[in-house]
């Protein structure tokens, strides 16, 4: 890899080399939020992207909200990004959440959007960027909401490994975390049930309904 005076944890590859995500984007943007007042803006076919549309998942297949061509005519900063995209939320709680969107969509302003240049494997740069949900929450700024800039995401590091790697790596990636996450599904789905007999158990027993063994 190529010294670039940043100090890694653990050894990287040294083919590899570190870029900044603006080196290794075709394009990064954003959108906007038209007038909520205006009913003639919203509930239309057009996709719209808000950070809560990236909450818990790595893929962005339908959205909260929609808008209409109006809306599209009228806000010269909302695009149609034809999928697949990536997205990175900027403010508050959602700083650094990120899927992939599978949808035409665009986006509010408190979204990012990153396309890869045609090098690049748009499924490892997203695993990329989860790794960096940490380093992108310490350069939030700002109080009660903290955020990030396009600014911020534009020079963040990213490590550039050769296309058939990225893919090799993704795909791998890909299958394993499925599988953990068909896991902790499970899991919930038990902890849910356990939490259904608990609250059973307690209307039970406070209401007379059953008795405990050995009291009148």
């Amino acid at each position: 890899m190529k010294d670039s005076g940043i100090e890694w944890i653990g050894e990287i590859p040294e083919h590899w080399e570190v870029k900044k995500i603006k080196h290794i984007a075709a394009y990064i943007g954003s959108g906007t939020t038209p007038d909520t007042g205006t009913t003639e803006y919203y509930d239309g076919a057009i996709n719209w992207i808000q950070s809560g549309d990236l909450y818990k998942t790595s893929k962005v297949t339908n959205t909260e909200k929609t808008v209409t061509d109006l809306a599209l005519n009228v806000f010269g900063t909302l695009k149609v990004y034809k999928q697949p995209f990536i997205v990175l939320a900027m403010y508050g709680a959602s700083v650094g959440n990120v899927a992939i969107s599978q949808i035409d969509a665009c986006v509010n302003q408190a979204c990012c959007v990153i396309i890869p240049n045609g090098y690049q494997y748009i499924d490892f740069l997203y695993y990329w960027l989860v790794t960096c949900k940490q380093d992108f929450d310490t350069k939030a700024i700002g109080g009660g909401q903290p955020n990030i800039s396009q600014q911020i995401i534009k020079n963040q590091y990213y490590l550039d490994a050769p296309r058939e790697e990225q893919q090799a790596i993704a795909s791998f990636l890909n299958q394993r975390c499925a599988e953990i996450d068909s896991i902790i599904n499970d899991k919930l789905k038990q902890i849910e049930v356990q939490k259904e007999y608990k609250q059973s158990l307690i209307y039970e027993y406070v209401t007379g309904k059953k008795r405990v063994k050995g009291v009148n």
